[in-house]
């Protein structure tokens, strides 16, 4: 039994533990950004709960259809893909002018959480050497969990 992981796993567990960072940086951010927009955009409650749950909904889609797609294509493949539409997102949300864009935005960021949440863990589960796969599919929930709190402490940083 190895004592630690090969650099080469642990590299590219790191990499792809990215995915969970963006996850968790993602669904945490929505408080902080909500406190400015609200106002700015004259936003109800509904409104509020619309731009949260943009990407819940995006999320069961992309966790519902990207397990086919990953036994079709490879788990690389749609953590690839996964990447790219987290970038897509928030590109659309950096750049939406008004509140059906962002809520567009926050479908399509939802997407990319779904499937990176359904496809990573198995990747990084795929990848690893038995003897460290439970503590290495670990390091996916501490990057959700440490998205989230860098996502808070941004938050909290840049309001008032």
């Amino acid at each position: 039994m190895a004592a630690r992981p090969p650099r080469f796993v642990f590299f590219v567990v790191f990499c792809i533990t990215i995915g969970g960072l963006l996850f968790g940086y993602d669904t945490g951010v929505v408080s902080g950004a909500l406190v400015v927009i609200k106002d700015e955009w004259d936003l109800s409650s509904t409104q509020q709960e619309f731009i949260v749950g943009g990407t819940t909904l995006g999320a069961i889609a992309g966790g519902l259809f990207s397990g086919y797609f990953a036994d079709r294509w490879g788990r690389r493949v749609i953590t690839f893909l996964a990447s790219l539409v987290f970038i897509l997102g928030a590109l659309i949300m950096t750049f939406a002018k008004d509140y059906a864009v962002l809520i567009g935005g926050r479908v399509v960021v939802g997407l990319a959480v779904g499937a990176a949440s359904m496809v990573v863990p198995i990747y990084i589960g795929e990848l690893a050497p038995k003897e460290f796969c439970g503590r290495l599919v670990t390091l996916n929930v501490l990057a959700i969990t440490g998205g989230q709190l860098i996502a808070y402490l941004v938050s909290w940083g840049l309001t008032d």
